[in-house]
């Protein structure tokens, strides 16, 4: 997952996620001396990972998963284009990365439809309306 995607999905971005995770350790190390063990610190620090994980999960990854579990397919197809954009709208900004550009191709695959194409590889959009179904 790229960074942007994971910022969009998890409501953070990675890198401020492991900053935050390793400041807290860090700064609750420095209670062992008070505390004379380093597994209270260690549970401590585990704990505010797990509730990190939670609030992450309950607060923005299920709400979009919610969101889209029943779109069909060709909004999800259209979904997917849009993050793909994203991330590569990420990329190009960031100094020093190697930016991949062009055309997206688009295409879905399910049962009973098979492979569709949403976005030929010309960059034509396709009228999935009069895509017919695969008898399996």
């Amino acid at each position: 997952m790229t960074d942007s995607i994971s910022t969009f999905l998890k409501g953070v971005h990675p890198k401020y996620e492991s900053f935050s995770l390793n400041a807290f350790k860090s700064c609750i190390q420095g209670f062992t001396h008070w505390t004379e063990t380093t597994s209270n610190v260690e549970n401590c620090y585990e704990e505010y990972r797990q509730r990190l994980k939670q609030h992450v999960m309950r607060q923005h990854i299920e709400p979009v998963i919610d969101a889209i579990k029943f779109l069909p397919c060709q909004d999800l197809a259209h979904i997917a284009e849009m993050l793909v954009n994203v991330s590569s709208f990420h990329a190009s900004m960031m100094p020093g990365q190697n930016f991949i550009g062009g055309n997206i191709d688009v295409a879905t695959l399910a049962k009973g439809y098979g492979f569709q194409w949403i976005k030929k590889p010309d960059g034509h959009a396709v009228n999935i309306n009069n895509v017919r179904r695969l008898d399996l």
